[in-house]
């Protein structure tokens, strides 16, 4: 993991943390009509919502950070679970 998961360490909410996530407050056709592209990692990182879905057989819609928190023990578990989640989702095949 590139990231080391103590840098993390002052969130003590799961859904903080993924605010601090998210893009910029931009949709996709706003960041194209002022011409901000969407990066790789952008564009990777839309997917691992429905790769979460997937994995954990959930049907309805939810949040990457509800779905792990229902799978924690708390909300800082669900933190270092994000991490463990997303390195599996990078090195998953195809």
């Amino acid at each position: 993991m590139s990231t080391p998961v103590y840098i993390f360490t002052c969130f003590s909410s799961i859904y903080t943390f993924s605010f601090f996530c998210q893009p910029p407050l931009l949709d996709r056709r706003s960041r194209s009509s002022l011409k901000f592209p969407i990066s790789k990692q952008e564009k990777e990182f839309e997917e691992f919502t429905p790769w979460l879905q997937n994995k954990f057989e959930i049907k309805a819609n939810r949040s990457w950070a509800m779905i792990i928190l229902f799978h924690s023990y708390d909300e800082r578990d669900a933190i270092t679970e994000f991490f463990n989640l997303l390195e599996e989702f990078k090195n998953r095949p195809g």
